[in-house]
């Protein structure tokens, strides 16, 4: 086999080129695939810190309330009452109110003349059971805070850095719109990748602003249902939806649609819209066309390649057959030559996917980065670079490599010899 490679290897220095182009194909192939299928796939539904248990959770982001006999509809996120409904399913492990999106405050301590916007994300207690907050010190704040609209908050490492030069702030207060707030907690902070999750600080979403203007079914919430695992789904949809079904006998001739809510988490992702829910077939049919035309446009540059390549190999190939070789051994060595060629596509995809990922992340990253001020951006390494993915982009490369090579050697191989022996290279 070893010697097989070197052959490879000789034959890329005699046609360095072609050989150069074959292998920037293959790498282009395989990063692109996976820098693609990690971007839409692997990072949105990824588990990663503090959303480790996403693949079990069910999404329920908005609200329609809908009047058949006036054809008129009113939407928007959820509402408190609504929520707090949601909230006493029984068969969930925990259930996570917040608001649908932070919001700027201003952060100062006391004596300080100018003040700092941050992001504060009003949520309920159980918010740090359904998300595994990393906590540095302190405590989350408690159910009866929550109730009480006790003036307390979890901040993140950077805000207490910054605002006092240590994670030891327990008990300290800064002023937030000018008004005390208690720092009950300082966790690690979290990448604004997930803007669903991340802030600057959180604290309860009695004390927000969106939720004391909202309406009982519709407001500025969101509710996270998590699950003891995801075949208990099909009993948490039922439960949702007899909650949803005691409102709208309440309610009537008004009714709330669902929209196909609750979401798992591959649809939320894509839910754009409080009045509709998304077309997953056509994402889908998307998403997997393009993955096929990434996949297709350097595998139609290939064959042309490697066509060439075989028909300057034309005279070495008419050799063989001279001394004894047949088709299928010299089909052989191509298949050698081809797993020779997708290996160093392979090294250097990696190294572009590796690139991409960590020198230009405002690139490929910034349609979905979250710019929040003291707010880094961070993607762990283990999310982007999926072995099962990466694994399969090297395989359907090598594939590709060798139909490619294949087809042309077949055509070469099957001519005659005297025909090969006097073509010129």
């Amino acid at each position: 086999m070893l010697a097989y490679f070197r052959q490879a290897w000789r034959l890329l220095r005699e046609s360095p080129v072609l050989g150069v182009v074959s292998v920037l194909g293959t790498a282009l192939a395989i990063g692109l695939i996976t820098l693609t299928f990690a971007s839409q796939r692997l990072i949105p539904e990824g588990d990663f810190y503090p959303a480790y248990k996403r693949h079990r959770m069910l999404f329920w982001n908005s609200v329609q309330i809908r009047n058949d006999e006036k054809n008129s509809s009113s939407s928007s996120a959820v509402g408190l009452r609504l929520a707090k409904l949601f909230a006493e399913i029984p068969s969930a492990e925990a259930v996570a109110i917040s608001e649908r999106f932070s919001d700027t405050y201003g952060f100062r301590r006391t004596g300080e003349p100018h003040e700092r916007q941050r992001y504060i994300l009003g949520t309920c207690a159980d918010f740090f059971k359904v998300y595994d907050f990393e906590f540095l010190a302190g405590v989350p704040y408690t159910k009866e805070e929550v109730e009480a609209g006790a003036r307390v908050m979890v901040i993140g490492e950077q805000v207490a850095r910054e605002f006092f030069g240590t994670e030891a702030v327990v008990g300290k207060e800064l002023l937030v719109d000018f008004k005390p707030m208690r720092i009950v907690g300082v966790v690690k902070d979290v990448s604004s990748y997930l803007s669903s999750v991340t802030a600057n600080a959180w604290m309860p979403y009695s004390l927000s602003n969106s939720v004391k203007y909202g309406s009982d079914l519709r407001g500025s919430l969101k509710v996270d249902f998590l699950a003891h695992s995801p075949e208990e789904f099909p009993v948490l949809r039922k439960e949702i939806s007899e909650v949803i079904s005691k409102i709208d006998a309440e309610i009537a001739p008004d009714y709330i649609s669902p929209n196909e809510q609750p979401d798992e988490l591959h649809a939320a992702i894509h839910r754009l819209w409080s009045n509709v829910g998304p077309d997953m077939k056509s994402i889908d049919r998307q998403f997997y066309v393009t993955l096929l035309i990434l996949f297709l446009i350097p595998g139609l540059n290939l064959i042309v390649i490697s066509h060439a390549r075989m028909q300057r190999r034309l005279q070495e190939l008419g050799l063989r057959k001279a001394f004894g070789g047949t088709v299928v051994d010299i089909l052989w060595q191509v298949v050698r030559e081809s797993v020779f060629y997708t290996l160093l596509g392979a090294i250097l995809g990696l190294f572009i996917l590796l690139l991409a990922t960590y020198g230009l992340q405002s690139l490929f990253f910034e349609s979905v980065t979250w710019a929040a001020e003291g707010l880094d951006f961070s993607i762990p390494l283990s999310t982007v670079f999926s072995w099962r993915v990466i694994l399969a982009a090297i395989l359907s490369s090598l594939v590709l490599n060798v139909v490619s090579m294949l087809i042309p050697a077949w055509q070469m191989a099957r001519r005659d010899i005297v025909y090969s022996l006097s073509s010129k290279r």
